[in-house]
């Protein structure tokens, strides 16, 4: 019985598998990115397209606390005065064996610089709110 071929088109669906890069554009800026602790607050654990399960997405807009801390970028935070520091590298588990979510914070990779596709977040964002090390290519 003969493979099937999976190079051809393959469109996209709904944003589910928490394993998609598509947000990426290329590998620019993938070798230089930063480390940080990631407070798990009520934004974290809040239902939405930033995490599935237990698991916090790759792509996920994040912003420096006067703590030096990580936190999820926001309209509160937007409103604020906060800025985009960078995006979550890849996914990062959130939760126990047990289902539930850590407390205080988890240590998280961030990409803070390279060329993004802002359509694919995983989350709403303006590319108005890009910092100046990341351009956004539109479709």
């Amino acid at each position: 019985m003969a493979h099937s071929n999976n190079l051809g088109f393959q469109p996209y669906g709904d944003y589910t598998s928490i394993e998609d890069n598509r947000w990426r554009v290329n590998t620019t800026g993938m070798s230089d990115g930063q480390n940080g602790n990631l407070v798990i607050d009520a934004a974290l654990k809040a239902e939405g397209s930033h995490r599935v399960g237990g698991w916090l997405l790759g792509g996920v807009p994040l912003y420096r606390d006067t703590d030096n801390t990580l936190k999820i970028f926001s309209a509160e935070a937007k409103i604020a005065g906060k800025k985009v520091q960078g995006f979550t590298f890849c996914p990062h588990k959130i939760t126990d064996v047990n289902g539930e979510f850590y407390t205080e914070s988890i240590p998280v990779a961030v990409q803070t610089r390279g060329e993004v596709i802002c359509q694919w977040l995983p989350v709403v964002f303006d590319p108005a709110d890009l910092p100046a090390q990341f351009s956004n290519t539109v479709l």
